[in-house]
């Protein structure tokens, strides 16, 4: 069917009356602190039998011949609020326009710890650290970010839909390392409230949660050659360990030493020792293996020319005393 240019007309104007009356609200969307004040401005360009708001906080009654109409609660003391602005086109048609109003609250608190701060960390074995988040709003606008020291290690979001407060709690799942142990983690709650909130998102962040990690005893290497010296030879059995580790020597070391990690030997001491640290997680051991000390080329030298001095003047005297024997003889 072929629509003539006159009957596209009459369509083409009732489209633009059609949007036309759709009302216009600016901004569209207001993100608002529990307690503070909210507004939004309603706007049209059609004549009409009125406009006015419906909201649960200070509702605008209709009115006439305006074609702006403000709405403003002076305190947001309700969590879920939609307030929305109408017009009265003619006696059968209403258009109506929703304000998205999104009322938030930062948490009371943020705390960390443990998911069972009974038991004891222990290096490699799973670990729980949990942050609860009290008393925050919007649910589903908050985001729990995880650090450790200054890094940033997870981040989690949550997707309840309910506006009124809840008490939140994230769980991160660890395995810790040596590396671990005397680090900080923090956990912090930031409500992503999007371009229409606060900037910087608003956040609270938990105190520090110092980690005490209980590893056995390691060294950097198991095995040491040390080289005799014309000194006092000295052992370093030192660990990394958690608890700190205890010390025994084989052969025994000379006595108030045994349990020391440091060794001191006579001068000239040459051989093998093994050092075994222990806690209560495990234990370790290193082998030490002094090794004489070797001769030097000077050292060689010396000696061979004195030998050779020596037998020089052997030589010499010899000669001398045969002559003189010779002499008195004739």
């Amino acid at each position: 069917m072929v629509l003539s240019p006159l009957r596209l007309g009459f369509l083409w104007t009732g489209l633009l009356l059609t949007v036309a009356a759709d009302p216009v609200i600016k901004p569209p969307k207001v993100v608002v602190e529990y307690g503070a004040s909210a507004s939004a401005e309603c706007l049209t360009n059609l004549t009409h039998l009125g406009m006015g708001w419906e909201a649960p906080l200070d509702p605008v009654d209709m009115t006439f011949d305006v074609s702006t109409l403000n709405w403003t609660a002076e305190t947001v003391t309700e969590w879920n609020i939609s307030p929305f602005c109408y017009i009265n086109v003619n006696a059968v048609d209403q258009r109506k326009k929703n304000l998205i109003v999104v009322v938030y609250k930062v948490p009371d608190k943020v705390t960390i710890g443990f998911t069972n701060p009974s038991e004891s960390v222990i290096e490699g074995s799973k670990k729980v650290l949990q942050c609860k988040i009290m008393n925050v709003a919007p649910a589903g606008n908050l985001s729990v970010k995880w650090y450790k020291g200054q890094t940033l290690v997870n981040n989690s979001r949550f997707t309840d839909s309910t506006t009124n407060p809840q008490n939140k709690t994230s769980n991160h799942v660890i395995y810790p390392s040596e590396s671990d142990n005397g680090a900080e983690y923090r956990c912090e709650a930031q409500l992503e409230l999007g371009p229409e909130g606060p900037q910087p998102p608003p956040r609270v962040r938990s105190g520090a949660l110092m980690m005490n990690v209980l590893f056995k005893p390691k060294f950097s290497s198991n095995e040491e050659i040390v080289k005799q010296t014309d000194d006092e030879t000295i052992l370093d059995c030192t660990a990394r360990g958690n608890p700190r580790p205890t010390y025994s020597w084989e052969p025994p070391a000379p006595s108030g030493t045994s349990d020391k990690a440091v060794l001191k030997l006579p001068p000239q001491t040459v051989g093998s020792y093994k050092c075994t640290a222990v806690n209560a997680q495990g234990s370790a051991t290193k082998q030490f293996t002094i090794q004489p000390q070797s001769r030097s080329r000077t050292v060689f030298w010396a000696i061979l020319g004195s030998g050779l001095a020596l037998v020089v003047l052997l030589i010499v005297g010899y000669v001398v005393n045969k002559k003189m024997n010779s002499n008195s003889v004739v």
